[in-house]
């Protein structure tokens, strides 16, 4: 599976999640971004898995930020999914974006959008210190439905109370971990 979806979407909540339950349930986990590959280094990987798969053991493979993987990689990536099918092997990758890299074309994917506006209030609930009235407002259509922008301008109101002074029109200044989680993308280090 590929996980697509906009930097802060969750993506890497979710693979963190996929891995404690799989843990729980006793599979074994790999999770690290693939090192540069090579062109055998499919046939390699294949061995690998399919032998884990025939020890008995249930795996799964875990990729964050396959966008970043170099051709070789990818291929090798996809080369194994298509091939382990048939056995109990999950490889969850998951990129940024709307559309899967080159080379993970063709496998199963799940696009991460926004939150529902429900869904954002929960998850603005949820946090330490929920902003409320006038800044609440301001951080639910600020964020848009991005979890991690959801969390961090929650963050930023809690710290800066004078913010229920402030026009309502201006918007909350990001953290660094949100200034940090959009520039990771690949197309944020392009020149246009």
């Amino acid at each position: 599976l590929v996980l697509l979806g906009d930097p802060g979407s969750g993506k890497s909540t979710l693979l963190a999640h996929l891995a404690r339950h799989a843990h729980a349930h006793g599979l074994l986990i790999m999770s690290s971004p693939l090192p540069a590959a090579t062109p055998s280094t499919g046939s390699a990987l294949l061995e690998l898995l399919a032998g884990q798969a025939d020890a008995g053991t249930g795996l799964l493979v875990l990729v964050d930020d396959a966008h970043w993987l170099d051709s070789a990689s990818l291929d090798a990536l996809a080369f194994v999914s298509r091939r382990l099918a048939c056995r109990r092997i999950a490889i969850v990758a998951a990129t940024l974006g709307a559309a899967p890299p080159p080379g993970l074309t063709g496998i199963p994917q799940l696009h991460l959008g926004p939150l529902a506006p429900a869904d954002a209030a929960v998850l603005l609930d949820a946090q330490p210190t929920p902003p409320g009235g006038a800044i609440r407002a301001r951080v639910l259509a600020q964020a848009a439905g991005n979890p991690l922008a959801l969390t961090e301008l929650s963050l930023a109101a809690a710290q800066n109370p004078a913010l229920a002074r402030h026009h309502v029109t201006i918007p909350l200044a990001p953290t660094a971990r949100l200034t940090a989680g959009s520039s990771r993308s690949p197309a944020a280090n392009t020149a246009v």
